[in-house]
């Protein structure tokens, strides 16, 4: 339940992300990895140009923990 609560605030926060960045803009939430942040991300995609994940190294090698960034938000979409 944790994995989806966060993939509900980081698709909230792209939400607003995309009302507030000029085109071009970047994005970056933490997440945990499953199949909800995997949904998120392509959700996310849609409106940036690039995505990517991304794992610190500092992450515990158990740890789901990982992050999207996204690159080059589109306007108009």
């Amino acid at each position: 339940s944790d994995q989806a609560r966060a993939a509900e605030l980081m698709l909230a926060a792209a939400v607003f992300a995309r009302r507030h960045l000029a085109a071009g803009g970047k994005f970056a939430a933490k997440g945990f990895q499953g199949r909800e942040f995997e949904s998120a991300r392509r959700e996310i995609g849609r409106h940036f140009e690039k995505t990517r994940v991304f794992r610190p190294r500092a992450t515990r090698q158990a740890s789901r923990e990982a992050y999207i960034i996204a690159l080059g938000a589109k306007k108009g979409v």
